[in-house]
């Protein structure tokens, strides 16, 4: 049977352009009136989440901040579960700076984001450490409005960056290092952004945890290797740091909660993987997007009556 597409070529035009925009921001506001044909149409082109009817001026007054786009900086950024991070935000539509202390692997993952997404993936060199740095970033970017503090030093059992070793022997420079990437670099990442955030109308901070942040390394799952204290350590802090964060800025619609992912599965040898998995109730690892979903909902309305949590998702492993 024949069709005719009768579509008027200038409300095409308003359809193409609606996709468009989808594709670039997360929140499309159209002005018309509900029910009226094309009204009907354009809104029919994108997710019904991603578009706002505006009949009246009173319509204008209830658009909030969280109506627009997600803008989201990811301190490093460039890691495994940081991608993964991203890829929740682009997703949802959103937008992410990926920052990085090794500027080059930041750009690589944004090459992959935009390539898989056609997203706004963009690098940024970044020292967790340095508060020029991090007030370089608000400048080049004053629209973000999502910030989520991943960077971190994790000593795996082998391959590793940072400290490893028995508590007695453990060096006071390599509890600097750690300690202060995760724990100070997440206090100063917030201490410069949660005014922002503030000045601007509001904001959402999510702190990236462990496990190892509830609970304490068993350490008969890593053979000869420590996990040292450090990381526990740290850990600890950043839940308690959300804490006091979610209700020192409570009042000034900036949520602060936290995620304390499980251990993911990369390759690891099969000795550690059964170790591991025999603590764990699903009886298994994480895949690495297994956490994608509880970013989307953090930086969504959905959790807009949420702050101070700790979001546990670790295949029940603290439960046992």
């Amino acid at each position: 049977m024949p069709f005719i597409d009768a579509t008027c070529p200038l409300v095409i035009k308003v359809h193409n352009e609606a996709k468009r925009l989808f594709k670039d921001v997360a929140h499309i506001f159209l002005i018309g009136h509900e029910g009226h044909p094309e009204v009907i149409g354009t809104m029919g082109q994108i997710p019904i989440d991603s578009i706002t009817l505006i009949q009246e001026k009173k319509d204008v007054k209830k658009i909030k901040p969280s109506d627009f786009k997600k803008v989201a900086l990811i301190t490093g950024g460039a890691g495994l579960l940081g991608e993964m991070h991203a890829e929740a935000i682009v997703e949802c539509g959103g937008e992410v700076i990926i920052g990085d202390l090794d500027l080059k692997l930041a750009q690589k993952t944004c090459n992959r984001i935009n390539s898989k997404y056609s997203a706004k993936a963009t690098p940024i060199h970044l020292n967790v450490l340095d508060k020029d740095a991090i007030r370089n970033v608000i400048l080049l970017h004053p629209n973000i409005n999502v910030l989520i503090n991943n960077a971190a030093i994790d000593p795996k059992v082998k391959g590793s960056v940072g400290p490893s070793g028995d508590f007695e022997t453990l060096s006071e420079s390599d509890w600097n290092l750690s300690v202060d990437v995760i724990l100070k670099g997440t206090f100063l990442c917030s201490q410069m952004f949660c005014p922002h955030f503030e000045k601007n109308g509001g904001g959402i901070v999510i702190n990236i945890s462990s496990v190892m942040g509830v609970i304490a390394p068993n350490q008969s799952i890593y053979g000869d290797f420590k996990k040292p204290i450090t990381y526990t350590t740290a850990k600890h802090g950043v839940i308690g740091m959300t804490k006091y964060l979610a209700t020192y800025y409570a009042k000034s619609n900036i949520r602060v909660n936290c995620i304390s992912p499980g251990g993911v599965y990369t390759d690891q040898s099969d000795e550690f993987v059964n170790k591991l998995t025999n603590l764990i109730p699903m009886g298994r690892m994480a895949k690495k997007d297994e956490y994608k979903g509880s970013i989307a909902f953090l930086c969504s309305d959905s959790s807009s009556y949420m702050t101070g949590h700790n979001l546990i998702v670790d295949g029940g492993m603290t439960v046992w």
